[in-house]
């Protein structure tokens, strides 16, 4: 079964963040709200209100201050409204030339256990938004590459064939055309494998 991805996900980038200047020394506190558009159907995926609140402290390796976040979550299942409002520590490390580079911490437990990972994006799972390992989520890419691994099209097919110098040698399959062969049944097995699901979806199909 596929995972989640991280594509199908409202998130919050931290270097979406600092790109907007909100993370700047000039600017301690912050009260913002953000939003989200389903691009296929136009209608809104999410909203929510924010606060960012840091330290003077900004030294490399340190906790330097945390995002507020403040929402309703309604229920997929049940339409049941829940007010949201908690805090993602904000934390830095150094960089190789100087300065310094702002994290999140994913503030998730999962299994009774704090993850607390350095991360730069914080994706909606279930009520929380948390870290994608949290959420068990995969990049959509990912996902694709895995489903289609053991997929054999007829670009295969040819790419085998064409590659196959000699078909036999001393009255047995080359080890080419022995492939070529396996990939030709795995592809006939595919080819059946959708006419009988095709058959039971549609009354009027005939093997």
């Amino acid at each position: 079964m596929a995972r989640g991805t991280c594509e199908g996900r409202t998130k919050i980038s931290i270097f979406w963040l600092r790109q907007k200047g909100y993370l700047t020394p000039d600017m301690p506190w912050r009260w913002d709200s953000l939003s989200w558009t389903n691009t296929y159907s136009g209608e809104s995926a999410g909203s929510l209100s924010y606060q960012i609140k840091l330290d003077e402290n900004k030294e490399p390796n340190s906790k330097v201050g945390y995002m507020r976040l403040m929402y309703t979550n309604t229920s997929a299942w049940s339409g049941e409204k829940t007010e949201i409002d908690y805090e993602i520590p904000i934390v830095t490390t150094g960089c190789n030339y100087g300065g310094i580079r702002f994290w999140f911490r994913c503030p998730l437990n999962a299994n009774g256990v704090y993850c607390g990972r350095r991360i730069g994006v914080l994706y909606k799972i279930s009520q929380y938004y948390g870290c994608r390992h949290c959420g068990d989520l995969v990049y959509a890419a990912q996902n694709e590459k895995k489903s289609s691994r053991d997929m054999v099209c007829c670009p295969d097919l040819d790419k085998a064939h064409d590659n196959i110098r000699r078909f036999h040698y001393n009255e047995k399959p080359t080890k080419k055309y022995r492939k070529y062969l396996k990939l030709e049944q795995k592809f006939n097995d595919q080819i059946q494998g959708w006419m009988i699901r095709m058959a039971s979806d549609d009354k009027d199909f005939v093997l």
